[in-house]
């Protein structure tokens, strides 16, 4: 059993990677426990609204990032059905951010930019160590954890969960998950063709169960380390088997964008949609952040981005504590403030993202495309909708919880 005055956090995915590189800016040294080889290589969340992208800068991860992402500083709403399309301009939240983009980068790029930044801070990588249990000790926890087959066991001070949406950190703390999954799946497609001249880098095309979201993936520092993903509709009672079949593979991107040749396609899932939420966030000496704590549908990068604030929050009130003496009573208050935000703005919103593509009624639909023509050309309209939607207004929200 080793025991070392460092704090351990589970999982090296972004919201792990995050927390470790705050917590190291200001001094606390972090051993970070993966059950990978590596740090995450999947090409999974991507978008990091302008008040992450705020966030990021001051912990330096921006300079990174940016090595193999892009700044975006447009997206559209495209109603197909319509025929309609709105470009929406991210230049206004410069009057609150500093600057008017977005950024893109796939997450194995953004682990890897992580991993890179952390080799310079006292932190501790400790690959293929698979968490299997948790348990509380006095003034401490016990991480039970397997390396290649054999089991031993880790006395720390804290650990920090951020161990993903079947986070063995949660589950071993018999934190309940409530909430629900949606009957119909999403199907996730990557191809290399470049949709941009038709729709831009970010497309939100809404057209009843038929919708569809166009979004540009760069994953590296090259020029050609990028993907476009199409992002579907499954139905319940659609078979797996049937829809991953090339010639059902190609029928969904014709229906973006109809083409004499065939696309090349890289690769295609079909996964499950969740909204849940975790009971508690803090349980003693374990806390929860990111995906360990919350899950949600990922149409407006509501799940990504929520993580990077739950880290945020966690590093300020963690750093009180570690470093200050803080009672770490403060711990509950990042519990309230995270988790009642979740619940209550971004479970809602994020839900409301996904019927805005999914409404069939076409007079509605052709009042919402009004109503977001009329926000791009207003400046004021449009700093106060991408408030929301770049969930500023969430952190506002969440501020204001005691």
């Amino acid at each position: 059993m080793q025991n070392k005055k460092r704090v351990y956090i589970s999982g090296a995915g972004p919201v792990g990677l995050i927390t470790a590189l705050g917590l190291c800016r200001r001094g606390i040294p972090v051993t970070i426990l993966e059950a990978s080889s590596t740090v995450c290589q999947d090409l999974r969340a991507t978008y990091y609204h302008p008040p992450s992208v705020e966030m990021l800068e001051q912990i330096g991860f921006i300079d990174k990032l940016l090595e193999g992402g892009t700044r975006d500083r447009t997206f559209r709403f495209t109603d197909a059905g319509l025929g309609r399309s709105v470009t929406i301009d991210l230049d206004v939240m410069a009057r609150r951010y500093g600057h008017g983009y977005s950024i893109s980068a796939a997450q194995n790029w953004f682990t890897h930019a992580g991993y890179e930044l952390l080799k310079d801070q006292d932190c501790e990588f400790l690959f293929n160590h698979r968490v299997t249990g948790v348990t509380q000790v006095q003034d401490g926890v016990d991480i039970a954890v397997e390396i290649g087959g054999m089991a031993t066991s880790i006395r720390a001070d804290w650990l920090l969960g951020c161990d993903g949406g079947s986070s063995p950190t949660r589950i071993s703390q018999d934190i309940g998950f409530g909430g629900y999954t949606f009957p119909d799946r999403f199907l996730m497609i990557n191809t290399r063709h470049d949709f941009e001249p038709e729709h831009g880098r970010l497309d939100y095309r809404a057209d009843g169960p038929n919708w569809r979201l166009v979004i540009r993936v760069p994953y590296g520092p090259g020029k050609d380390d990028w993907l476009y993903r199409i992002v579907s509709r499954v139905g319940p009672d659609d078979d797996p088997d049937t829809l991953l079949t090339p010639a059902s593979i190609q029928a969904r991107l014709q229906s973006v964008r109809p083409s004499d040749q065939p696309y090349t396609v890289e690769n295609a899932t079909i996964y499950n949609v969740h909204q849940r939420v975790a009971d508690t966030y803090r349980k003693g000496r374990v806390v929860l952040a990111g995906d360990a704590a919350h899950l949600n549908n990922p149409i407006g990068g509501q799940g990504l981005n929520c993580g990077v604030h739950d880290a945020f929050n966690l590093i300020e009130k963690f750093s009180a504590v570690w470093l200050d003496g803080a009672d770490d009573a403060i711990l509950d208050q990042y519990d309230r403030q995270r988790r009642k935000t979740n619940w209550e703005w971004v479970q809602r919103v994020s839900v409301e993202n996904k019927e805005r593509n999914e409404e069939t009624d076409l007079d509605k639909r052709s009042a919402a495309m009004d109503h977001l023509e009329q926000v791009a050309a207003d400046d004021d309209m449009r700093a106060a909708f991408l408030y929301r939607w770049s969930m500023g207004e969430s952190l506002t929200y969440a501020a204001g919880i005691d």
